[in-house]
């Protein structure tokens, strides 16, 4: 039983989509690209992000991050 729980939270967050940081905009702004849905996204947050990193937006709000 404790295995279908693990496989159902796993999969749960593999279908949040990802999006990959493009560019930082300016400080704490960053322009990110949907992966899968190809949405463009522009996040104010205080999170370190690299470019090419791939996040999904329940991490950002997570940690106080704000989605435009």
């Amino acid at each position: 039983m404790r295995y279908i729980w693990i496989f159902l939270l796993l999969g749960f967050y593999s279908c949040s989509p990802k999006y990959e940081v493009v560019e930082k905009l300016s400080p704490g702004k960053y322009h990110l690209y949907g992966i899968t849905n190809n949405e463009v996204v522009i996040v104010l947050t205080t999170l370190p992000l690299k470019k090419n990193q791939i996040v999904t937006l329940k991490y950002i709000k997570k940690n106080n991050g704000h989605i435009e």
